[in-house]
C-alpha cells in the first residue's frame, strides 16, 4: 500500500504568550494587570459595548445583531434565574425519581428480615 499524500499544506506558527494582547482592548494590558485579580474583576466584559471596546472589529456586525436579538428575546436580566433553575429542577427529578425507583426495585432483591 502506498502512503496517501496530504492534500492540504498546513502552516504552523509558534503560539507566544500573552494570549491577551491579541485582542484590541487589551492590547496595552501589562502582565502584571493581567495576573491581577482586581484589575480582572474591574475589567471582566459584562455588556455587548464591552465586548465590542475589547474585541473591536475582529467580530462582524452580525455578530452583535444576533447577540442583541437572543437578549431581547431572553431578556437580559432574567436569563441567569432560568439557566440555573431549570438544570436543578432537572436534577432533582432525576433523583427523586432513582430513590422512588430504587425503593421499589429493592423489594425484588433484599433480604427479608
Amino acid at each position: 500500500m502506498s502512503a496517501v499524500e496530504q492534500p492540504y499544506a498546513y502552516s504552523q506558527r509558534e503560539l507566544v504568550e500573552p494570549d491577551w494582547t491579541r485582542f484590541p482592548g487589551w492590547s496595552h494590558v501589562t502582565a502584571a494587570d493581567w495576573a491581577s485579580a482586581q484589575w480582572q474583576r474591574a475589567h471582566c466584559v459584562k455588556t455587548p459595548a464591552q465586548l465590542r471596546a475589547v474585541v473591536g472589529d475582529l467580530l462582524d456586525e452580525g455578530f452583535y445583531a444576533d447577540l442583541a436579538a437572543d437578549q431581547a428575546l431572553l431578556g437580559a436580566e432574567t436569563a441567569p434565574g432560568p439557566m440555573v433553575v431549570v438544570p436543578f429542577l432537572a436534577a432533582l427529578a432525576i433523583l427523586v425519581s432513582g430513590i422512588f425507583y430504587f425503593r421499589r426495585l429493592e423489594k425484588t432483591f433484599a433480604d427479608v428480615v
